[in-house]
């Protein structure tokens, strides 16, 4: 069991496009509700209420013009930046919950540098927003501004923090956020821009001038299930985390390559997510970085509260993932979870069209990872 902060309030339910939108805030909710309702918030799982994000905050990333659009509650002017068509329609309120979402972020990240081991923001992990514009459901991209917050806290020795992201589509926001930053290791898990959006993330995108080397793309192909999630965990993650050995890990934890997921093409299986966080376990058991976990993608809503749910479970309470499933059994008024789900291995592979496209990455990855240490040392000298 951790130390384990649980950042959320229902003022996080107000970032709500729409009722028919396919971005959930209950998803997160849902987590929240659950662990009240089982009297769980406590001396292992601290319930800790968000403060929402200053402008100061906001500005850490985000441009003056942009910020002030949102406070304004423009829609006119926020047109200019991606908000009010498409996949980030207006809504009323937008300024309060923009602020209450990265505010939620920051308050955990900043939680992790007074004591606790692990902090919970699953409201967060708006990969895709820019410094000037809304994008892919992203109206502000909270994990750069967490991550800026470290930096500024005094975290900025090259390599000292690392971003993992295991969502289907491409964290564009953070990493080219974070593109240029030597303090920061960016490693992300996803559907090849050559199928599905943001339409980037490509092997080729290592980082540039300081932070050249350090940023880590897998690109995979459709259809990539339990084999080649498990291989780039094995192979790829976790020789990373223990080779750069980081003081913190920001993980965004979208769900959505899930099998059922509507919006992508990648075919996990349930037994890759619960290995994934049992994976990240044991490594935080062996190291001892902090851990910040956000929410992000995932288009099937009960599908997403139930990992988020069972990986604070797991983090806070050593409760097994199969555990969390019974125990669900009490809240199908909650989440609903079908009759056959189990986290056991389902064997499934990728299509053996795209073996070479996925081997291609495999082995990119490994040589950028191999390099790492190499590429460290050397911004070391040179600052």
């Amino acid at each position: 069991m951790r130390n384990s902060a649980f950042v959320y309030s229902e003022d996080c339910l107000k970032y709500n496009f729409s009722k028919t939108h396919v971005f959930r805030p209950e998803r997160a909710y849902n987590v929240f509700h659950l662990l009240k309702e089982e009297n769980l918030f406590g001396d292992n799982l601290n319930l800790i209420e968000p403060e929402p994000a200053s402008r100061e905050d906001l500005f850490l990333f985000h441009t003056k013009s942009y910020i002030e659009a949102i406070e304004q509650e423009n829609e006119i002017l926020l047109n200019e930046h991606g908000v009010g068509f498409g996949d980030n329609p207006f809504f009323k309120g937008i300024s309060f919950a923009v602020k209450i979402v990265a505010g939620a972020t920051i308050t955990a990240a900043l939680s992790l540098t007074k004591g606790y081991d692990v902090a919970f923001s699953f409201a967060g992990g708006l990969h895709h927003a820019h410094p000037d514009y809304a994008y892919g459901f992203c109206l502000v991209n909270d994990a750069v501004l967490a991550i800026k917050k470290l930096i500024l806290e005094g975290y900025s020795s090259p390599g000292s923090i690392m971003y993992v992201d295991i969502d289907a589509h491409f964290g564009d926001g953070v990493v080219y956020g974070l593109y240029e930053r030597p303090e920061v290791i960016t490693f992300s898990l996803h559907e090849s821009g050559r199928y599905l959006f943001p339409g980037t993330g490509f092997l080729h995108e290592t980082g540039k001038g300081e932070g050249k080397g350090l940023k880590i793309n897998v690109p995979l192909p459709p259809y990539s299930a339990e084999r080649e999630f498990l291989l780039v965990t094995r192979e790829i993650i976790v020789p990373l985390i223990e080779k750069t050995k980081p003081m913190f890990i920001v993980l965004q934890s979208g769900t959505d390559g899930y099998a059922e997921d509507p919006l992508t093409h990648l075919k996990y299986s349930p037994h890759c997510y619960s290995y994934f966080f049992k994976t990240l376990k044991k490594l935080q058991d062996k190291l001892g970085f902090k851990l910040l976990i956000l929410g992000g993608g995932g288009y099937v809503p009960w599908f997403a509260s139930l990992i988020w749910f069972a990986a604070t479970m797991n983090f806070a309470f050593d409760t097994e993932f199969e555990e969390v499933l019974k125990l669900l059994k009490k809240h199908e008024n909650v989440i609903k979870v079908p009759e056959k789900m189990e986290f056991e291995p389902d064997g499934s592979k990728g299509s053996e069209y795209y073996t070479e496209e996925f081997n291609t990455a495999l082995e990119n990855a490994k040589n950028l990872v191999e390099n790492i240490p190499n590429v460290l040392d050397s911004i070391r000298q040179n600052t």
